[in-house]
């Protein structure tokens, strides 16, 4: 029976036939007229700024490898496993950790696809990844197996890479292998940002001040106005030279006009596309530092809004993609990767340990109970494993009810 191929095509891009290029590559002529690429979609410092919070959040978050004891259910990290040290300190002989796993974020977000080349220690066990452009790769099929050729950097060539040697983090996708980029699925509220502070630049690039139109009581031939034109622009354009004073010769008058009411709304409107790269990327507004509408409780919430709508997709992403690709099918029924989301959500010191108190000190969970919640190893000690009341200093072994551990304590 042949076995199935999964369908390739799936973006703007055309993997199956064409290198994708460069980090110049376009998406496509947006409604606005400006070209959208990777390079130009940077520098939109909406977009800039979402990237950045979603790839430096993923990156500096621990990421243990964990593994799950089938008969007792508890868990440890296993620290001195080479995945672990790759995913938490050491990416590769060249790069952190960190600066591996941004890279891939950023690629996955931009391109839709972040490939790294898994290198084996000689246990067969992936000890270093690294980083490949994707926008040099692209994907074939040989013997119903999906092949990424890379094109390589210094001599052109390609290099053939297998399934089994390869990371590869596939994004938003609509049917295939191969994820969507978020600029090319937003490329025209991009390209309208775009071309907005274009726009804008121009008119404070252009615009002298005062602002207005020079009247001159003569007929003036076309040398003396481009005379006058050049000679007002040399002294007064640009914002080097606003606010500077204007002497007027030969009768001639100065009408204000200043800015118009368009190009004023057209500016204030930027603040409208940073809400449309808010909703392409999952970033609350004050996260973009658009806070016209913010309070701080709402702000407060944004927060774990963020990580819940915005963040934790990614975080699921990444879990299950390491583990089919870093761990074996033995492996997965016991280990697993996990972000500890927790951290961007405990709030302040005071905020932590009141919460801790709440969950230890009182008639709510065992010790070990919330060790386990936060993926740290259970203390040996018995009395851990008993939930304190904490107003009354009685226990009850956990899992036991209430009744129980009050019969407990009153034959004790």
């Amino acid at each position: 029976m042949t076995k199935p191929k999964v369908e390739l095509r799936n973006s703007a891009l055309d993997p199956l036939g064409v290198w994708p290029g460069s980090s110049g590559t376009l998406f496509g002529r947006s409604t606005s007229g400006v070209q959208v690429s990777v390079d130009t979609a940077m520098s939109s410092t909406a977009v800039f700024a979402a990237f950045r919070l979603v790839a430096d959040s993923v990156g500096r978050l621990p990421l243990p490898l964990i593994e799950r004891s089938s008969e007792t259910d508890e868990t440890v990290k296993l620290r001195d496993d080479p995945r672990f040290i790759m995913l938490n300190s050491v990416g590769n002989r060249w790069q952190t950790a960190f600066t591996v796993r941004r890279m891939m974020q950023m690629q996955v977000m931009a391109y839709g696809n972040a490939y790294a080349f898994k290198q084996f220690d000689g246990n067969g066990v992936t000890a270093e990844w690294f980083p490949l452009r994707a926008d040099r790769i692209k994907i074939i099929w040989r013997d119903s197996e999906p092949v990424y050729v890379y094109r390589d950097e210094e001599t052109g060539q390609p290099v053939e890479y297998q399934r089994s040697q390869i990371v590869h983090y596939s994004g938003i996708s609509f049917g295939g292998l191969l994820g969507n980029s978020l600029i090319d699925i937003g490329k025209h509220a991009i390209g309208l940002s775009l071309a907005q502070e274009e726009y804008s630049a121009r008119i404070f690039k252009n615009g002298s001040v005062p602002g207005g139109i020079l009247k001159h009581p003569m007929a003036l031939s076309k040398e003396a106005k481009d005379n006058i034109t050049e000679s007002w622009a040399l002294d007064h354009q640009g914002l080097g030279k606003a606010h500077t004073v204007a002497v007027l010769e030969e009768g001639m008058d100065w009408v204000a006009v200043g800015i118009s009411p368009e190009d004023a709304e057209l500016i204030a409107g930027r603040t409208f596309q940073i809400s449309e790269v808010s909703r392409i990327t999952g970033i609350p507004l004050p996260f973009l530092a658009e806070l016209s509408h913010a309070t701080f409780s709402n702000i407060e919430f944004q927060g774990r809004e963020l990580v819940t709508y915005g963040l934790a997709p990614w975080f699921t992403l990444i879990e299950q993609q390491l583990a089919m690709d870093l761990l074996n099918a033995d492996e997965r029924r016991t280990m697993f990767f996990e972000h500890n989301a927790d951290a961007f959500l405990r709030g302040d010191s005071k905020t932590q340990a009141e919460v801790l108190n709440l969950s230890t000190g009182g008639p709510f969970m065992a010790v070990n109970e919330a060790r386990r919640l936060l993926n740290l190893a259970p203390s040996e000690d018995p009395k851990f494993d008993t939930i304190r009341d904490g107003f009354q200093g009685q226990t009850q072994a956990a899992g036991q009810t209430e009744d129980e551990g009050n019969g407990e304590s009153n034959r004790a």
